[in-house]
């Protein structure tokens, strides 16, 4: 099966381009190119085509889950809840609405990771375990203060 990644056709690109900027310019043998860079002879036509296409801007998706963000994010960083806890939670909270967006685990787990709720929830765990150092330091000084004034 061929699978045209990005840096695949980045490859075919710049030899295509190669090819055309030369005098006279070449006509690549597509089929020859397409087997080379394991990908198909349309791709490779294609990228004749226009070897620089314009980029289409997207407009980023809504997800099913975006108006429960702040709660999501409050009870996996905040609280560090696991995420199949905090799924069955909140699917038990909303089991009354009709259209509920908390029926399926994947759709849950792949919005967690894309909002990066887990890189929040290490960097909020790092900050709270700095703080009790912090406050078992101000101690540990405090007792050592003590001592030496005695």
């Amino acid at each position: 099966m061929y699978r045209a990644t990005k840096e695949k056709m980045d490859q075919v690109r710049a030899v295509i381009l190669v090819m055309k900027n030369s005098t006279p310019p070449i006509k690549p043998n597509f089929s020859a190119l397409a087997e080379e860079y394991g990908m198909t002879r349309q791709t490779v036509a294609k990228i004749w085509a226009d070897p620089n296409p314009e980029q289409r801007e997207r407009k980023p998706k809504k997800s099913q889950f975006d108006p429960y963000e702040e709660e999501i994010r409050d009870q996996l960083v905040t609280y560090g809840i696991t995420m199949a806890s905090s799924f069955r939670y909140f699917q038990n909270k909303y089991a009354d609405l009709e259209d509920n967006p908390f029926n399926c685990y994947n759709s849950f787990k792949s919005y967690v990771t894309r909002k990066q709720f887990r890189e929040a929830r290490a960097q909020h765990l790092k900050e709270v375990k700095q703080g009790h150092a912090l406050k078992a330091g101000d101690k540990d000084s405090q007792k050592d203060s003590q001592k030496e004034s005695e």
